[in-house]
């Protein structure tokens, strides 16, 4: 039973992450759909995913998660389950914001790759071009180093501390400032060093 419940999880997983990246290329409504929406012709399939990520929360005491699947361009799933706010008990809705965190890496680097081939970004170009707050008190990064993690600009704190923290920025330039005052660990370009 063990086996199949692994492979059910597994088969579960990859048939999420298939469908939840290939949305990086849809044209999908911004419309949100109501919570708990569900197309009928995926109903199983859902239900099965459902289950795994309700059984993911639990094992990982995740208190809230936000869901959306897209195919060919039509939201077939969107759903949110458990907590967003754990000390005035808000529910997760399919427009819950959340942090990221490094999984925005693969998306920002699809999208970045797009706005390449269409001419709209020079990664060559310092990151103060596109960044008008970006602090020019660095030797000059260009957009390549900064998805390279070749910038030299330090990761979080090891302690953890920033990493954890509860403030909630309305914005990424606001959440960029933890690292304004910082000295760079390498000159841009010399090094690698996950950020």
């Amino acid at each position: 039973m063990e086996d199949r419940t692994m492979m059910t999880k597994r088969v579960a997983a990859i048939w999420l992450g298939i469908a939840l990246p290939a949305g990086i290329h849809a044209q999908v409504s911004l419309a949100p759909p109501p919570n708990g929406s569900v197309t009928f012709e995926y109903r199983d399939a859902i239900a099965a995913a459902r289950q795994l990520l309700v059984e993911v929360m639990e094992e990982r005491a995740i208190p809230g998660l936000s869901v959306a699947v897209g195919v060919d361009g039509e939201i077939v799933w969107s759903e949110g389950m458990g907590i967003a706010d754990l000390e005035h008990g808000v529910p997760v809705t399919p427009l819950t914001r959340f942090r990221s965190g490094s999984t925005a890496k693969p998306m920002t680097a699809a999208a970045m790759g797009v706005l390449y081939e269409r001419g709209l970004v020079d990664l060559d170009a310092e990151v103060w071009r596109y960044v008008s707050r970006w602090p020019r008190t660095h030797p000059p990064i260009t957009i390549r180093q900064l998805a390279g993690h070749l910038s030299g600009i330090r990761h979080y704190d090891p302690e953890g501390l920033e990493f954890f923290n509860s403030v909630r920025y309305t914005n990424l330039l606001d959440a960029l400032e933890i690292f304004d005052r910082d000295a760079l660990l390498f000159e841009p370009g010399t090094r690698y060093s996950y950020s």
